[in-house]
């Protein structure tokens, strides 16, 4: 067997690629894992979205030697699956922007598969979204339902919401990637952190984004940035205080403004009682006019008219 790996000249040879040989066949991958290949595999291009999606084949059974990932037989049979679920996510709404499959593990139970599906615009794409999608193009006859077109078996069932739980979905973590598929490539000084369909390398305290890594900020640039914080820590110290005074203001402003009108309702109210009062005790003048008297000759010797 050549090993196209390293023959003159190497297949998948750019940098940003690896090479894994196989008797009689090659593969190449990308080494990131924002990265997978174009459609002719000649090239890696970047994803916006990776989804980690899981299947189980049902009318294979796992050989010893799929246990060995450099072996013909895993080559063979992880070929098929890929060529099989490509096919099928292409005939998706999503087919425009899908970019490819990567298999990340096959394990034993029939024949379990775990894969990545990459794409290069994210609109859209989310666990419920795929499974809706793939079930519309899944093969379903009287002995069960197939993938697409190929004679790889998922389920007995033919009924889709059966049929539904076949197809398992979830987040693939760029940042805790399988060894032999993919690196992770935030490098030194940064941290990877995973995010949904995607991940983002974080600069460590002191280091700066350069376009290619984290490198060490310069000293005067780490030493404006600290008086940056000071500057807007003053400045937010200063309008919170300045927003509690003129609440402090507002409230103590109102209870003075209801205390005052309070005050002078109180007052109207004792003006109008003395006023009633004033009325009841006012003096009137006696209607009744004093008596005339008239002199009598038999009682003119007593009094002096």
């Amino acid at each position: 067997d050549i090993n196209e790996c390293t023959a003159t000249p190497p297949k998948c040879a750019a940098a940003d690629q690896s090479c894994t040989n196989f008797p009689g066949a090659y593969r190449c991958s990308c080494i990131s894992p924002r990265q997978q290949l174009n459609a002719d595999e000649s090239a890696c291009i970047d994803v916006v979205a990776s989804v980690q999606g899981g299947i189980r084949i049902i009318n294979r059974n796992f050989e010893p030697e799929y246990n060995d990932t450099t072996s013909a037989g895993y080559f063979q049979i992880t070929q098929v699956i890929i060529v099989a679920l490509e096919a099928n996510y292409r005939n998706t709404r999503f087919g425009a922007f899908f970019v490819g499959i990567i298999i990340t593990r096959i394990y034993p139970g029939s024949v379990g598969v775990d894969y990545v599906a990459g794409f290069n615009n994210s609109n859209g794409v989310n666990n419920q979204n795929l499974q809706q999608e793939l079930i519309s193009t899944l093969n379903y006859t009287t002995n069960g339902t197939f993938l697409g077109d190929s004679d790889l078996k998922l389920s007995e069932e033919t009924n889709r919401t059966k049929v539904a739980e076949a197809l398992t979905f979830q987040d693939y973590d760029e940042c805790n990637p399988a060894v032999s598929v993919h690196t992770p490539d935030c490098g030194n000084n940064a941290t990877c952190v995973n995010t949904n369909t995607s991940y983002d390398c974080i600069c460590d305290a002191g280091f700066i984004q350069n376009g290619t890594g984290c490198n060490s900020a310069p000293t005067e640039l780490v030493q404006v940035d600290k008086e940056s914080v000071k500057e807007v820590t003053y400045l937010i110290s200063t309008v919170l205080i300045f927003l509690v005074s003129c609440v402090t203001f507002s409230i103590v402003f109102t209870m003075l403004s209801i205390s005052e009108i309070i005050q002078k309702k109180r007052h109207a109210g004792l003006s109008k009682r003395v006023e009633r009062i004033q009325l009841h005790g006012q003096t009137y003048p006696d209607p009744i006019t004093a008596p005339s008297y008239r002199g009598s000759a038999s009682l003119s010797k007593y009094y002096d008219y």
